[in-house]
């Protein structure tokens, strides 16, 4: 962990010169959430959208800690937000998919997925969790199918 807290002394000497700057805190609250202090990462991630409310890194980066940490629809709330100001951005897209999916809503599921495989094709990740929204949906050999083409496909493109 010395290099994860070697990055965020750098960082907070950066956000101390440079406070208003969305990026730096979005750097530390990743570092944050590389150390698992993940309330820390949060706070930064929501101090960049206070900053800079269209900063669509910041709310992804958001949606993205909440989806981890079991909050769906507070990460549903903030990548809907990101995929407003930018609606082809694939994190914010595939992490409201995911949430759909935890709450048990595997239509706005395979909707989100689908859009995130038009936009980058054969991307693991998407086509395994279309596949689980395949399968919730009673779809088993169109779920088999992604299943097949995700185990197929190397390295993986998003984090399972």
């Amino acid at each position: 962990m010395g290099g994860i807290n070697a990055t965020i002394r750098r960082l907070n000497e950066l956000i101390e010169r440079n406070p208003e700057n969305a990026e730096f805190l979005i750097q530390r609250g990743y570092a944050w959430q590389d150390a698992k202090d993940f309330g820390r990462a949060m706070a930064d991630f929501e101090r960049a959208v206070a900053i800079d409310p269209f900063c669509v890194n910041a709310l992804a980066a958001s949606a993205n800690l909440r989806y981890k940490e079991g909050d769906y629809d507070g990460s549903i709330h903030d990548s809907s937000r990101a995929i407003g100001i930018e609606p082809d951005n694939v994190m914010a897209l595939c992490t409201r998919a995911a949430s759909y999916l935890q709450k048990g809503e595997p239509e706005r599921a395979l909707e989100g997925f689908e859009h995130v495989l038009k936009l980058t094709p054969g991307q693991r990740g998407a086509l395994h969790w279309r596949g689980v929204a395949k399968d919730a949906l009673g779809d088993v050999e169109g779920a088999q199918r992604d299943f097949a083409l995700s185990t197929a496909l190397k390295p993986p493109l998003m984090p399972d």
